[in-house]
């Protein structure tokens, strides 16, 4: 058997509308307030006075609402239809954006006449701010493996033709040493210098550009400069306590800065204008670091290069500077 429920009272169902925490509107048949709940005028900051004998879209709507989506709901509610999950930016009193949730259902009498249109609100602004930050993360994850692939594919492309010219070049030093031909063999010995170069600073700029963390830890600089130097251009003995400072730096980017040093004609140690790459030493944590010195024309035409270096050099926490005279603390 069917039961008959009772119709509930008008009060009750007036208190339960007060008390819920979700925001409620009722509008008349021509969209005009009649009504807000407290949760309303909690989120938009408007009482019922202020909204009394108005549309609420006249208050809360800002430059910044989608005009598309007000239209589509403008049109239903003309209509006689409901609206459902429309999401819509709001102006409160005091200027917050905010997004609010739409469902808004008709009203009619018992003859079916549309009498009122009854607006459930949620604030939504937390779920939309979210929401955008997963899709900010996401595209910046998609453009990170894009930048990595275009990154790898040009180490690829980049190092397999210039090994394969060094791989011959070598071919071709062997060769001319076997012949007897002193002076054609260290002519391409030059040139392979000049071609691990080329590698060297390559690999530093795709370093760079590929955001790669410096692994700092204690490193000998006498040892560095004398393990990467060629025999041609090793230093004069500094003395036992300049061949004793340790800095703290990595040492794979180390050796790209000695390196890329020398393909800016930078000589390591010797007095003059110059380059200073200055590193912090332990355990004093005080500065200490490597001098170069250069033809005052040198550097003028290789400023991509130099600022490559500079960032090598920030990386591991040091600084570089171009200064004129001697420094004694600097090897």
């Amino acid at each position: 058997m069917k039961v008959q429920w009772p119709p509930l009272d008008a009060d009750l169902l007036s208190q339960v509308a007060l008390q819920t925490h979700t925001a409620v509107v009722v509008t008349d048949a021509a969209g005009y307030t009649v009504w807000v709940n407290a949760a309303f005028e909690r989120m938009s900051g408007y009482t019922l006075e202020h909204l009394r004998g108005r549309k609420p879209g006249e208050m809360l709507q800002c430059a910044a609402t989608d005009p598309a989506v007000v239209s589509r709901i403008s049109a239903r509610l003309h209509q006689g239809q409901s609206v459902t999950g429309e999401e819509v930016l709001n102006l409160s009193r005091d200027g917050r954006p905010y997004w609010v949730r739409l469902d808004i259902s008709p009203i009619r009498n018992a003859q079916g006449d549309l009498t009122h249109h009854l607006s459930v609100q949620s604030d939504i602004t937390r779920q939309r701010a979210e929401a955008e930050q997963r899709q900010v993360q996401a595209e910046d994850a998609l453009r990170e493996r894009e930048r990595r692939d275009v990154l790898a594919r040009l180490r690829r492309e980049f190092r397999m033709p210039l090994n394969s010219m060094l791989g011959f070049a070598q071919l071709l030093r062997m060769e001319a040493t076997q012949g007897g031909m002193a002076s054609m063999a260290q002519r391409i010995e030059h040139l392979e210098a000049a071609g691990v170069q080329l590698l060297e600073m390559l690999d530093a700029m795709l370093a760079a550009a590929d955001g790669e963390r410096a692994i700092l830890q204690p490193v000998v600089l006498w040892d560095a400069l004398n393990s990467h130097l060629p025999s041609e251009g090793a230093l004069a003995d500094p003395g036992p306590q300049a061949r004793q400072d340790t800095v703290w730096a990595d040492p794979v980017l180390l050796r790209r800065v000695i390196s890329l040093a020398g393909t800016l004609g930078l000589t390591p140690g010797r007095p003059g204008v110059g380059c200073r790459v200055s590193l912090v030493a332990e355990p004093e944590r005080r500065r200490t670091g490597l001098r170069f010195s250069y033809a005052r024309a040198t550097l003028a035409s290789q400023a991509m290069r130099l600022d490559l270096l500079r960032q090598l050099v920030n990386d591991m926490g040091g600084t570089l500077e171009v200064h004129e005279g001697d420094d004694a603390s600097l090897l």
